[in-house]
């Protein structure tokens, strides 16, 4: 009977050690669904009061702690307040809490804002306390965590605020992680592998059906981009648009000088190229803009059209001349044949 009670003893420990455990809606059992991985950088942290503490090391996953330079008293504790949270319902269960190396919290409250309100299934906008170990010391060594499923709602802000610790020489409080589990608002790791991704320069981002890159260039066929967008090869599309301010329709104007014929002539020959326009040695070097381009090639297009105009006045009022000049003479001519036959007679 021993045996038997042994054997089935050994086959339950057995099948507890192969037994996969994993993270469900109601139980956390790492912290991938941390929705305070990078924080700092993803909403709005702030530490309020007390000795200053680097907070980047509260959010970063890395669980190597950073220490207040001078000792912390209710008088003057740590508070540290993360703003700007997504509005996701905890629903069947969230935690918060803290962990350290050295120098635990002692005396602490943890506290939520609420934003989530509901005809249907009630619930109080504002501030609730997580944990309230201000008048009573926490027992629990270097970590903290707590199940706040007991606390329906949607919580934005979060209040870390610590009045004590155990360093009896100097009080100072010792923090390596802060951490907000969040199994339904946050995908395993998302605030580490998106931290990750920015730092890499790979920082890709979707909202609705646009996909953007908020930080650095963008190369297609080149390593070295030197704009927001540089490809090295054809690009095919059926329209560029370009916005521009400055457009070529000033030579319309009253007050603009058009160059003389002469002058256009005697720069064409001085450089090779028309005024205002880039050399081919400046464009090999140093390429075309669009936009400026056009602009540019707009300009002289309307000084051409100017040039054509007073040319075909020039040419009207030649024709204008000649047909005086050709009536004048058929009227001369006239007057001859009369004066010949008058002389006849």
């Amino acid at each position: 009977m021993k045996r038997k009670i042994l054997l089935l003893g050994c086959m339950s420990m057995i099948a507890a050690m192969n037994a996969q455990v994993f993270t469900t809606n109601r139980s956390a059992v790492g912290m991938e669904h941390n929705l305070l991985f990078h924080a700092d950088t993803q909403f709005h942290v702030e530490q309020t009061q007390g000795s200053p503490i680097k907070l980047a090391s509260m959010f970063d996953g890395k669980m190597v702690p950073s220490y207040t330079p001078e000792g912390i008293s209710e008088g003057e504790p740590v508070v540290i307040l993360i703003d700007s949270l997504p509005a996701k319902h905890i629903q069947a269960g969230a935690w918060v809490g803290w962990t350290t190396r050295y120098w635990e919290a002692k005396k602490f409250k943890i506290e939520g804002y609420n934003s989530f309100v509901s005809e249907k299934w009630g619930g109080t906008e504002g501030w609730k306390t997580f944990a309230d170990y201000s008048s009573v010391e926490y027992t629990g060594g270097g970590s903290f965590v707590k199940n706040i499923q007991e606390f329906q709602g949607a919580y934005t802000k979060l209040r870390f605020t610590f009045y004590s610790s155990d360093d009896v020489d100097d009080g100072r409080l010792g923090l390596s992680e802060l951490f907000f589990l969040h199994p339904e608002a946050v995908s395993p790791y998302q605030g580490l592998i998106n931290q990750s991704a920015v730092q890499n320069k790979s920082h890709w981002e979707e909202r609705g059906n646009d996909l953007f890159y908020l930080d650095g260039d963008i190369g297609i066929g080149t390593a070295t981009p030197d704009a927001k967008l540089s490809v090295n090869g054809t690009l095919h599309c059926k329209e560029v648009k370009v916005d521009l301010e400055n457009w070529a329709d000033f030579v319309f104007e009253a007050d603009y000088e058009l160059p003389t014929l002469r002058a256009v002539e005697n720069h064409i020959k001085k450089k090779g190229h028309l005024s205002g326009i880039p050399s081919s040695k400046e464009i090999k070097k140093n390429g075309v803009l669009l936009g400026g381009m056009n602009a540019k090639l707009l300009q002289k297009i309307e000084e051409l059209t100017l040039y054509a105009i007073a040319q075909g006045k020039k040419i009207q009022e030649q024709e204008e001349q000649h047909i005086d000049a050709e009536t004048k003479r058929e009227d001369l001519h006239k007057r001859l044949l009369v004066l010949e036959k008058s002389s006849e007679k």
